[in-house]
């Protein structure tokens, strides 16, 4: 009872924070991205192991480079192959990205929410981020007490933070 993605969640959208992460640039930090390099990483909760991700980096051919992914979650195991891309930025050298197995368009980060059995995009998955699902009565409260502190009307603090529109 109470394990990954149970609970009430109020109606709010799914966010990116409710689910676990697959951040290509996070396994080349931890020096994994590499061909035939493996990890895993583990999520726990009170000590015991919820979530397992296991990896294997496939780069033989650029054409056809992939990441193949294990899943573990109670017991039940899921794999994925996940295709590459790679880019080359303006200062040299080589960037990675996966592609959504949803969309085909690159990405850094994959995500694997409650209830799903593969990762996807962001996009692809509608997911928002928690800041931008926060209640905008807590903003307008900060305005209101910064506009008191500063002797000056509410409407007058709200034009000092409003974003410029662009000549035309």
């Amino acid at each position: 009872m109470g394990g990954f993605g149970s609970g009430w969640h109020r109606g709010r959208r799914l966010a990116v924070e409710d689910g676990i992460v697959l951040d290509i640039a996070a396994i080349a930090r931890h020096g994994h991205f590499e061909n035939g390099k493996y990890g895993t990483w583990t999520w726990r909760q009170f000590g015991e192991v919820i979530f397992e991700v296991g990896f294997i980096v496939d780069l033989r051919n650029e054409d056809v480079a992939a990441l193949h992914v294990i899943t573990k979650r109670r017991g039940a195991t899921q794999r994925q192959t996940i295709p590459l891309a790679a880019t080359t930025p303006n200062f040299g050298g080589r960037r990675w990205w996966m592609r959504c197995p949803e969309t085909g368009k690159r990405a850094r980060c994959l995500y694997l929410t409650p209830g799903r059995t593969e990762f996807a995009s962001r996009q692809a998955l509608g997911l928002g981020y928690r800041s931008s699902q926060t209640c905008s009565k807590s903003w307008r409260n900060h305005m209101a007490g910064l506009a008191a502190k500063c002797g000056v009307d509410l409407r007058s603090v709200r034009m000092m933070f409003k974003t410029p529109r662009a000549a035309r």
